[in-house]
This record gives C-alpha cells, structure tokens and sequence, in this order.
C-alpha cells in the first residue's frame, strides 16, 4: 500500500470535523483584465467594480427594510431574553418590548421562530441580552415574518431617529 493510499482515510476524517465556514454561494468574479491595461489600472477599476457592488447591495438591503417599515403593524424595539437553536437549523427567540416605535402599543413578550439560514447566506444569531428592533407585518401583507434586525444594521431614519442613544 503507498503512504497516500494511508494517507487518504485520515485525511478524509480530518477535513470532515475541520473547523471550516462554508459558503454555498460564491461572489461573482471581478470583470476580467482588458487588453493593454496596466495592472494598476485594472486593479483600481475592480476596487470601483467592488465599491459599486457593495453600495448596490446596501441601497437593496436598504430598500427591503423600508419595505418591512412600511408593511408592518408595529415595530418593536426589543431585548432577547431567550434563544434556543432547534434540530432543524432555525431557532426560537423569546423577546421582551422596550420601546414602540410604530403602531399602537401591544403585548410586551413575543415568541418567535427564525428559520434556517438560507443558502447563500450566514444566519445572525441572537443571543441572550441583544437588543433587536422587531418588524411585525400587517396581517395579509404576505410578508411572512415577523422580521428582526439588529439596530446598526438599520439606516432608516424613521426608525433611527425613535432608536435611543446606546442603540444607533
């Protein structure tokens, strides 16, 4: 037997409990090197492709959560008292109101379930004591939900501006 064909089994074992973050979809290559450019050229031309995508991507994201603003009922600002992962990759998130920022105010304690992170993307897990701001939609609005997100991650100034100090 050769030391690869020994090898092999070991090195199966080993790569299969390595610690490693998989990513299920990869991001698009930058635009190829024209012809004659010059490597600085080309270089700062993929930094403007880079920054034009991410500014893109944050103008979407941006847009989806004007979106969830203007479909929801109420938006909550909350505190996570408890979050328990479930076997089938979602979990569930126990969640206490703070603050009413949209919509009448309502019950203090929510339950939710967030579902398994979806394949091109990693799931931002709550954990116990984080403050989320909590989108819950209009009934028929066919938005599924309820949404959370992470104040920081928020730059809709109707929120924003009812957000206090520590969370912005």
């Amino acid at each position: 037997m050769t030391s690869l064909a020994r090898l092999l089994p070991a090195l199966c074992i080993a790569l299969a409990f390595a610690p490693v973050k998989a990513r299920a979809c990869v991001p698009p290559p930058p635009p190829p090197m024209n012809d004659g450019e010059s490597r600085a050229a080309y270089d700062q031309r993929v930094d403007k492709w880079r920054a034009d995508s991410a500014r893109a991507e944050a103008d979407e994201w941006d847009k989806r959560v004007r979106g969830f603003w203007d479909s929801a009922d109420a938006v909550v600002l909350v505190r996570v008292d408890r979050s328990v992962s479930l076997n089938e990759g979602g979990y569930r998130l126990r969640l206490t109101g703070l603050k009413w920022i949209k919509g009448a105010k309502g019950r203090r304690t929510f339950e939710i379930y967030s579902p398994p992170p979806p394949p091109c993307g990693a799931i931002d897990l709550a954990a116990k004591g984080d403050r989320v701001v909590l989108y819950l939609p209009a009934k028929g609005a066919g938005l599924g939900g309820p949404f959370w997100i992470r104040p920081k991650n928020i730059r809709d100034a109707r929120v924003t501006a009812m957000l206090p100090a520590t969370d912005k």
